[in-house]
């Protein structure tokens, strides 16, 4: 028994010495993976797009928060500032300033996360719903790109009684945009943040009488 493997390994090797013979074995190895890649695709597609948009839209979320924690930090009295003529007026110079290292810091986290992860169960892959959610869990790799919009705006609201609350807030938009075998599919995340606030105090009216 033992010589017979013995034979048989050393005819394999006498055959893959062959320039044509290892060739094919090569030809054979890239199509093999090739089609397994593309099974792997198949599989994937449509199982994916919900949960990666998701951790797309978590990431950026937790990028704009770590962004805000980096850069905001104690700039109300940069924002809003004595007006000359008494009240309180908007360093737009600042405000500027501000946005922009702002939008920096948000694209430089958000660098590292272009590439997102999704684990999904290999049940879920055969397309049985009494498997789904079931087995090992397979990696899947999506590639993001972000586009960040921030402008700024004040208001103005009622406080209690004659007394006003001016606010500075920056709104920050995430188009977060992932590339799946059927195409590209994007969604939003948007936030609001305070920047700065000024209670502004007015006269208490008095009561009228008869």
């Amino acid at each position: 028994m033992k010589r017979r493997a013995g034979i048989i390994r050393r005819d394999l090797k006498r055959i893959f010495r062959r320039p044509a013979v290892r060739r094919a074995a090569a030809a054979i190895l890239f199509i093999t993976v090739l089609l397994a890649i593309r099974w792997y695709n198949v599989l994937l597609s449509g199982r994916v797009e919900t949960p990666a948009l998701y951790a797309a839209e978590t990431a950026a979320g937790i990028a704009v928060d770590r962004a805000a924690e980096s850069v905001l930090g104690g700039v109300d009295d940069q924002i809003i500032v004595d007006s000359p003529g008494g009240g309180y007026k908007v360093d737009a110079a600042a405000l500027s300033a501000l946005r922009e290292t702002f939008t920096e810091t948000l694209a430089d986290i958000l660098d590292g996360q272009s590439v997102i992860k999704t684990r999904v169960p290999l049940g879920s892959l055969t397309g049985n719903q009494f498997l789904s959610g079931k087995g090992p869990r397979v990696t899947a790799k999506t590639y993001a790109r972000y586009m960040i919009s921030c402008e700024t705006d004040s208001s103005f609201r009622s406080e209690g009684i004659n007394q006003t609350m001016f606010s500075v807030i920056l709104r920050v938009s995430v188009e977060c945009s992932l590339l799946f075998p059927e195409g590209e599919k994007s969604t939003v995340v948007s936030d609001e943040i305070i920047l700065a606030q000024r209670l502004i105090p007015g006269e208490v009216p008095l009561a009228g009488g008869s």
